[in-house]
C-alpha cells in the first residue's frame, strides 16, 4: 500500500481535531520535544490495522497498555466510519460499501507496568522480556526478577504471582530483616518462572544460575550433561565444539576458539590480571591445559565454563 492510497482512501475518514484531542498527542504537543508527523500519524496506521483485522479475521477486541487507549479508540472509530466490501479500486484499497454498520468492536486497556522510577517495561524502553523461551530463556526470566529493586518487589509479588497476601506479607517481613538475602526477589523469580515455563523451567534457571554465579565447584558438578543442555538450550553463551578441537589446547587457545577472547595475548593479559576463569575458578596462566582425565571438565566430562571479566561467559 503506498502513502497516497492510504491518505486518499483511509485518511479521509480521520478527523484532525479528534486526533489532536487524544491525551497521548495532547501531552506531546505541550512538551518541549513536541511530536513528529510520524508519531502523530501512527494512531491512524494502528486504527487501520484494527479495521483490517476486524473485517478480514473477525478480530473484535484490541488489548493494550493504558498508553494505547487513543490508538485503540481510533481503530473502533474507523471501524464504524469506513465501510467494508469486496470491491477494490486500482489502488488496491477496499472502498465499496459492505456492512450497514460495524457492531461489537471493543478496546480494552490495562495499567502500564512501571518501575519505582516510573520507567515502563517494553520493547521501546529496551527492557522487554518475552514469554517465548527462544527470545527470553527461563534463566533470563529468573534473573530479570531476581534483580527487582526492593521498592518494587512487593508490588510485583502481588501483580505477578498467585501467592496469598499472607505469604507475601511474611516474606516481605523476612526481607526487611535481612534484605541482603534477597528472599523476596528469589521467591518472585521462582514463582514467575514457574508460571511461564513450569517446574522444569525453574530447575533450568537454577542450574544456569549456579553455573554462572556459583563460586563452589561442587555446586555445579552435580549437574549432568543433559541438565546443562536444557538450561542453556536457547542461550548464545553455549558453544558446541568437538573434543578434537580442544584436546591438548591451552585455556587461552580455547578462549579464542569459543569467542571469549579476541587473541591469545588478550587471554594472557586477563589471566595475569585475575580476569580469566575456568569453571568459576581464577586461572593465572593462560597456557594451562584443561584435561578430561584430570576432571577439569564437568557435566560428565563434556562441559567447561570460561569466564572473562565479571559477566562474559562461554560454556
Amino acid at each position: 500500500m503506498n502513502i497516497l492510497s492510504f491518505l486518499g482512501q483511509i485518511g479521509r475518514y480521520a478527523r484532525v481535531g479528534t486526533m489532536i484531542a487524544r491525551d497521548s498527542v495532547k501531552s506531546r504537543l505541550q512538551s518541549e520535544q513536541g511530536i513528529s508527523f510520524t508519531e502523530f500519524s501512527y494512531q491512524l496506521l494502528q486504527a487501520y490495522d484494527f479495521w483490517y483485522l476486524y473485517h478480514n479475521h473477525g478480530c473484535r477486541i484490541q488489548l493494550g497498555g493504558s498508553d494505547q487507549w487513543g490508538n485503540i479508540t481510533a481503530g473502533t472509530d474507523l471501524i464504524h466510519r469506513m465501510p467494508f466490501g469486496q470491491d477494490k479500486n486500482d489502488t488496491g484499497i477496499i472502498t465499496s460499501r459492505g456492512r450497514d454498520s460495524a457492531d461489537n468492536a471493543y478496546g480494552l486497556t490495562i495499567p502500564l507496568l512501571t518501575t519505582a522510577s516510573g520507567e515502563k517495561f517494553g520493547k521501546s524502553a529496551g527492557n522487554a522480556i518475552w514469554l517465548d523461551e527462544s527470545k527470553t530463556s527461563a534463566f533470563d526470566i529468573y534473573q530479570f526478577f531476581v534483580k527487582t529493586a526492593d521498592t518494587d518487589v512487593e508490588k510485583f509479588l502481588k501483580l505477578f504471582t498467585l501467592l496469598p497476601i499472607s505469604e507475601i506479607s511474611r516474606v516481605m517481613a523476612e526481607h526487611q530483616l535481612s534484605p541482603e538475602g534477597f528472599a523476596a526477589q528469589r521467591l518472585l523469580a521462582t514463582e514467575v518462572t514457574e508460571l511461564i515455563h513450569g517446574e522444569s523451567g525453574v530447575n533450568k534457571a537454577l542450574c544456569a544460575t549456579e553455573v554462572l554465579f556459583g563460586n563452589q565447584l561442587d555446586s555445579i558438578q552435580k549437574y549432568s550433561q543433559d541438565d546443562f543442555a536444557e538450561a542453556f538450550a536457547h542461550d548464545q553463551r553455549m558453544v558446541s565444539v568437538s573434543k578434537n578441537e580442544v584436546t591438548g589446547k591451552s585455556l587461552g587457545e580455547i578462549a579464542v576458539l569459543v569467542g571469549s577472547c579476541k587473541s591469545k595475548s588478550e587471554a594472557t593479559r586477563l589471566a595475569r590480571g585475575g580476569g580469566l576463569y575456568w569453571n568459576n575458578q581464577p586461572v593465572d596462566d593462560s597456557k594451562w591445559v584443561p584435561s578430561v582425565s584430570a576432571g577439569d571438565y564437568i557435566g560428565q566430562g563434556t562441559i567447561g565454563i570460561i569466564r572473562t571479566g565479571k559477566t562474559n561467559y562461554r560454556l
